[in-house]
């Protein structure tokens, strides 16, 4: 067999490329992974479903770049901060609701489970809610709206976060990037999605900016000082991200009142807290599904949605752009990467080698390295 260490070693420095792998090759290599760590073999494609969804999607800060730094994942496990584990369970509230115990696991798992209880109270009720408590990092929600959305349900997802956000006038970080996600069904394999931090933009953005070496926009983050800054060094030496909206005078109370909002509707309700008291790194979350066919007829639904789709790309637009829906760049990206790959830069096909030679996993490194082409 190939020495693991050796090869990745000889690997020549390429700033700024990437290499292209399949998804059903990078799913296997994040399983086997996980599975080092000693989570079950269904826990792990779990994850390994939802970080590859994310990279799919490209939403890349929150796929297979957070697995080997992200302290919700293989940080978090060697910590002894995740449980490797969980063992998780589900409290029935009733008819429509449901709380599911992560047991400090990952989020990736425990919000799967969730939305399958979601949906399977809406199919029998026309609603379904369920939060997580006692879990981690969730990735990208997108991922799980867009599961639910596809299999017809309108649905939204929420999670609360540890503090990372200063608030409107404040100084220091009070609340987390508090994200929200919406699916709405639309056509057999693309949905309508909405995936935003209630930051100026999500810390993942921050941190491929670091390790890139570029500058961040200004109105993204401030230092510990409180001042505008453009240098992610200062986000992670003490300063905070922005609510959405920046600065008072571009309304960054309502991205502030968001954030809040999510707070309550995740982190108190679930018993977990606000983002200042949640524990190190803990995410609370929410779920819910609507069965549409309880309000109206599904195809006069989606005939609708069609029909406001065409009539937003209708509109003029200025010179070189035009108007997009949501989710629309999403589903491109899903479709060029299932058909081309997921692009992995450098820097992180750099991580994920250097994390299979610590764990001795030879042969799943070598599956991936192969893809590694030189000029």
């Amino acid at each position: 067999m190939e020495d693991c260490s050796a090869s990745y070693s000889s690997m020549r420095e390429r700033d700024g490329e990437m290499v292209r792998i399949p998804a059903l090759v990078l799913h296997q290599f994040i399983v086997d992974i996980l599975r080092s760590y000693g989570m079950s073999s269904g826990d792990a494609s779990v994850a390994a479903d939802a970080l590859v969804d994310a990279d799919l999607l490209g939403l890349d800060t929150h796929g297979v770049a957070h697995l080997a730094n992200h302290p919700s994942y293989v940080p978090g496990i060697e910590s002894g901060l995740v449980n490797a584990k969980p063992n998780i369970t589900v409290k029935d509230l009733g008819p429509v609701l449901a709380m599911v115990d992560g047991d400090d696991g990952m989020g990736l798992v425990a919000v799967n489970i969730a939305l399958t209880h979601a949906m399977e109270r809406c199919m029998e009720t026309g609603v379904g809610i369920a939060w997580v408590r006692r879990s981690y990092h969730a990735g990208a929600l997108a991922v799980f709206a867009r599961r639910a959305a596809l299999e017809g349900f309108l649905t939204l997802a929420l999670t609360s976060t540890r503090p990372s956000v200063a608030p409107t006038y404040g100084l220091t970080a009070a609340l987390g990037t508090n994200p929200i996600s919406v699916g709405v069904p639309y056509q057999p394999s693309r949905v309508l999605l909405l995936d935003m931090a209630t930051s100026a933009v999500a810390a993942g953005k921050i941190e491929r900016a670091r390790r890139n070496n570029q500058s961040v926009p200004t109105g993204w983050i401030i230092d510990k000082e409180g001042n505008d800054s453009t240098s992610p060094n200062d986000y992670f030496q003490g300063g905070s991200l922005l609510p959405l909206g920046s600065f008072p005078v571009h309304s960054s109370h309502k991205g502030y009142g968001l954030a809040v909002m999510v707070d309550v509707a995740t982190g108190i309700i679930s018993g977990m807290g606000h983002s200042l008291i949640l524990p190190t790194h803990g995410h609370a979350h929410m779920v819910a599904c609507v069965d549409i066919s309880r309000v109206m007829p599904r195809n006069e639904f989606l005939g609708a949605v069609q029909q406001m789709v065409d009539d937003l790309h209708m509109l003029p637009a200025v010179s070189g752009y035009r108007v997009w829906v949501p989710g629309e760049r999403e589903w491109n990206s899903y479709e060029d990467n299932v058909a081309n790959g997921i692009p992995v830069a450098k820097p992180v096909f750099e991580e994920l080698g250097q994390l299979a030679v610590r764990r001795g996993l030879d042969k799943s490194w070598s599956m991936i390295q192969q893809y590694w082409h030189e000029d």
